[in-house]
């Protein structure tokens, strides 16, 4: 059952029986998707950049917009090949690759941010080694929140308000719970709601998993001639 933003806030107002402002519901419903999408790894919190090029002889690039942690990340050669890059820790790279002025395709690559290497406060970037030798297309699959179903007005939905509106629901009773200082066990029948739902989307999250790695009928596992 597909739930609005106008549902889902008058839900939580029935259930709760208080009235709150819409800028106390946002947060309760922000807070509750926050922590799904933390809790649960869901495809609609996946997205793909592909429209950022390296460039010759420097290893790092932003990261973008409301970038969480990154999935893979390939470069692509103007011939069209394809490299997945294997992610390792900054440090690594540092003693690995010491040479920055040293160039080729690059075969690892990590995240670092804030004032490391004179970046700006707060923002996060990728470094990659070795050193581009050439301006390689990416194509850098990451985590972030989707969009909020408080941005798309009264009649807005969202993946999740579409598919477990349930969980969305119960998530932003046990945030609207904490805030209204409701007795421990009003807390706590919210908290279990909220879990059993919760573990509802877990049951697809694995299916969805273990479908990526089904074989068709008849097909031979990969690397079997």
């Amino acid at each position: 059952m597909s739930m609005t933003y106008a549902d889902l806030k008058a839900n939580i107002a029935d259930v709760t029986e208080n009235t709150f402002s819409d800028f106390q519901l946002n947060l309760f419903i922000t807070q509750a998707e926050q922590a799904i999408y933390i809790a649960i790894d869901l495809p609609a919190s996946t997205f793909t950049d592909s429209s950022t090029n390296l460039t010759i002889g420097s290893a790092t690039f932003a990261v973008p917009s409301g970038y969480l942690s990154s999935v893979s990340l390939a470069v692509k050669s103007a011939a069209g090949v394809v490299t997945y890059l294997l992610q390792k820790d900054n440090s690594f790279l540092l003693e690995a690759y010491p040479d920055t002025t040293s160039t080729a395709v690059p075969t690892h690559y990590a995240q670092y941010g804030e004032s490391t290497y004179g970046g700006p406060a707060n923002t996060l970037f990728l470094t990659v080694a070795p050193t581009p030798d050439a301006a390689y297309a990416t194509i850098h699959t990451y985590k972030a929140y989707p969009a909020s179903i408080t941005s798309g007005g009264e009649t807005g939905t969202t993946w999740l308000s579409t598919n477990f509106d349930n969980v969305l629901l119960n998530g932003a009773l046990v945030e609207a719970a904490r805030f209204m200082k409701a007795e421990p066990d009003i807390v706590a029948m919210y908290e279990k709601q909220y879990m059993t739902s919760l573990k509802m989307i877990d049951v697809l999250r694995g299916k969805i998993a273990s479908d990526a790695y089904r074989t068709p009928t008849g097909a031979a596992p990969v690397g079997v001639a």
